[in-house]
């Protein structure tokens, strides 16, 4: 399996896998910036995979930070109240959220600051372009002052039950407007040089870390985003720096996003740049959450060869949006549902946001079902249904099966080897007074008479003499004498051996040819003629007395009578054949020998055969007693 479903311990929670919801601003919230019922299902539908973790849409740090509409926020109690349904819900599905803290900056919509009546603020008094509104330079007072709704917004994320928060330090944001020097044109401690223009991201990363604990705090950002007019030249250093001065804070993670992402359009505008040496240089200080455009294979080609060496997680955005089961559908490989743009910025509105309900995916058929009550019901009363639990059923019995008969070879095999090096064969030691070994003495083993008869074998063999108590039983050669001699088999002109048959009683045996030639005679004579006819002799066929007397000895009767010729009609254009001899089919019928005539001559053969047979050598078994 991947090593994008292993789990990792990010800050104070331990994930159940590595594919993380990226944050999404939706417009989705009420006019108050409070969060909504329809907000609470948003977010349950994308928690339906166990382990998840999410990020929270941009959060509105406070109200000087306001730069658009119904997006929520975190400073008001009614917020905090309004998320607790959210948080609480998230985790009773066995996920995690962090609430991502936002202040917009110069990139806030100035028809909103007007109708607030609230400034437009950022590092240096510079438009994201010549036709944007310009905002005012920060005072030193007002960069404190910001600093700390930052602080007291984690503080309230973390009491809405939030396990953690990330600052939202990317895309041409607040943070990032001081760190780029497209943006930033100070001069005193907050611009200028790299240390000066990354210290409002540090200031404010220590304060969250200082209120809310550091296992709670991310951080996102972007070197290679375009986005709100961000982009300086050459950003490896400054980013560099910063990564320098964030390590020793053990934050919970670093999210970095990729160079093929600007803002919410999939364009190159980092060129062909990776993030991949801030990975390097972050040296697995703590996890590493990459975002930008990600598919399912690419995430894992990420996950488990370019990164295989670090903790790194794989954020997804827009597939989270029309794909709420996305980690379900990357795991098992099902197609995922293509997100419509159109209705990403909605305000208000479900279509696009909570129409994407979760399918109810049953493991046994392998097919998505609608999750609801009645067509699950109407899925699982199926005939396929039940066909595919039974043979669920039947391939774990197999294997439960298997695992037990691999159980018992396996203590077979131990039983075994126990018995190859047996434990008696080491002497119980224990200790005496003072402390002595005492070693436990065991009987002798006596010896068999079969371990003296191997004894003496062994003996013999060696040379050795032998007691004549032990010879007998031995059966010593030379010691022994002929007392009668039997032919049992002949040795032919080929060289060969004939074995000859010693069998007694009714014991069965091997017949030779000659004994195959004489049964052979013995049974009934037949005889082909013409096409296939066979003429056979009966007894009592020439009558007389024997024949009779033969005849009514038989098991079976049979019908006397003479033996005749069956005359066959010439076929059309065969000529026939003449018989001169008129007694020619009598003759013929007298020519065959009746079963007594053919075993007699049967008989007489075999006798002139031994008769006629060359002496050859006898094999002789000796049969022997002992000497007295």
């Amino acid at each position: 399996m991947s090593k994008l479903f292993q789990p990792l311990k990010v800050g104070s929670t331990d994930v159940g896998h590595r594919v993380a919801m990226a944050p999404l601003t939706r417009y989705r919230m009420n006019d108050d910036y409070t969060a909504n019922s329809m907000n609470k299902e948003y977010y349950e539908q994308r928690s339906c995979v166990p382990g998840t973790l999410i990020i929270s849409e941009a959060t509105i740090t406070s109200p000087s930070a306001i730069g658009c509409r119904n997006a929520p926020g975190i400073w008001s109690d009614s917020q905090v109240a309004a998320w607790k349904p959210i948080t609480s819900s998230i985790h009773s599905k066995g996920c995690f959220i962090y609430c991502q803290l936002w202040h917009q900056g110069r990139a806030a919509n100035p028809a909103v600051l007007a109708e607030d009546g609230i400034k437009m603020v950022s590092s240096s008094a510079v438009p994201m372009t010549p036709n944007d509104a310009t905002p005012a330079a920060m005072t030193e007072e007002e960069i404190w002052t910001t600093i700390a709704e930052y602080a007291t917004a984690a503080k309230n994320a973390i009491e809405a039950g939030f396990d953690g928060v990330e600052i939202h330090g990317a895309n041409g944001y607040l943070p990032d407007q001081f760190l780029q020097t497209t943006c930033n044109q100070r001069t005193d401690a907050w611009g200028g040089s790299i240390e000066n223009r990354c210290r409002f991201h540090l200031e404010v990363t220590k304060a969250v870390v200082a209120a809310v604990g550091a296992d709670k705090v991310a951080l996102r950002l972007s070197p290679y985003s375009d986005f709100n007019g961000m982009l300086m030249p050459e950003p490896e250093p400054t980013f560099s720096h910063l990564l320098t001065q964030l390590k020793p804070l053990n934050l919970a993670f670093l999210h970095l996003i990729e160079a093929r992402i600007t803002g919410n359009d999939d364009s190159e505008c980092g060129g062909q740049k990776t993030v991949q040496w801030m990975v390097e240089e972050w040296e697995n200080a703590t996890p590493a959450m990459l975002a930008g455009g990600f598919k399912p294979e690419t995430a894992k080609k990420t996950v488990d060869e370019v990164y295989k060496d670090y903790d790194v997680m794989i954020a997804f955005g827009r597939y989270f949006v029309s794909n709420p089961d996305l980690v379900f559908r990357i795991r098992e490989g099902v197609e995922l549902e293509k997100y419509d743009r159109s209705v990403f910025y909605t305000p208000k509105t479900p279509k696009g946001y909570v129409d994407y309900p979760p399918k109810y995916w049953c493991k046994f058929c392998s097919v998505f079902v609608k999750d609801t009550k009645f067509e699950r019901a109407q899925h699982d009363a199926t005939g396929r249904h039940q066909g595919s639990i039974q043979r669920s059923l039947k391939g774990l019995h197999r294997e439960q099966e298997n695992e037990k008969r691999n159980q018992a070879r396996a203590q077979a095999e131990v039983a075994r080897l126990n018995g190859l090096v047996p434990s008696s064969s080491t002497p119980s030691v224990a200790t005496g007074a003072g402390g002595k070994p005492t070693f436990e003495k065991r009987a002798e083993k006596k010896a068999t008479v079969d371990d003296r008869k191997r004894q003496w074998e062994q003996l013999a063999a060696m040379g050795v003499a032998l007691p004549a108590a032990a010879r007998g039983d031995l059966a010593m050669a030379g010691e022994w004498q002929t007392v009668s001699e039997q032919v049992i088999g002949q040795v032919n002109e080929d060289g060969e051996f004939k074995a000859m048959s010693l069998n007694k009683g009714v014991h069965k045996r091997m017949i030779d040819e000659d004994e195959e030639e004489q049964k052979a005679a013995g049974e009934l004579i037949t005889k082909k003629k013409g096409w296939g006819h066979t003429y056979k002799s009966f007894p009592g066929s020439k009558g007389g007395d024997d024949d009779i007397e033969s005849l009514l000895t038989k098991t079976k009767a049979l019908a006397s009578r003479e033996g005749q010729v069956k005359k066959e009609e010439p076929e059309d254009g065969v000529k026939a054949e003449v018989t001169e001899d008129a007694d020619a089919d009598a003759k013929t019928l007298q020519d065959i020998p009746t079963a007594e005539e053919a075993e007699a001559k049967a008989a007489e053969a075999v006798v002139k055969k031994e008769e006629d047979a060359p002496a050859a050598p006898a094999v002789v078994f000796k049969k022997r007693k002992k000497a007295k």
